[in-house]
């Protein structure tokens, strides 16, 4: 399942770290161009980490998640 870290990134970029890494499974030539234009106006800060999430959620219906990164919720809560 796709994960994104990009709400981390300002306070990443703030603590120093210089190197990011994509990875990019099953994307096809056209999204793998959008993503990486995405993440690279991010890492110029030209866009939020939550433009970016939203962005890469409007353009992926399989779901993008925070996956380990995601903050603990109630499990019986509803969606």
């Amino acid at each position: 399942m796709p994960q994104s870290g990009a709400e981390l990134v300002d306070d990443l970029l703030q603590r120093g770290v210089q190197w990011y890494r994509l990875e990019l499974l099953e994307e096809q030539g056209n999204q793998v161009s959008k993503i990486m234009d995405l993440y690279g106006k991010l890492l110029k800060r030209q866009v939020t980490g939550q433009q970016v999430w939203s962005e890469l959620q409007a353009t992926n219906r399989v779901g993008v998640t925070r996956g380990t990164l995601e903050s603990k919720r109630n499990p019986l809560a509803i969606l």
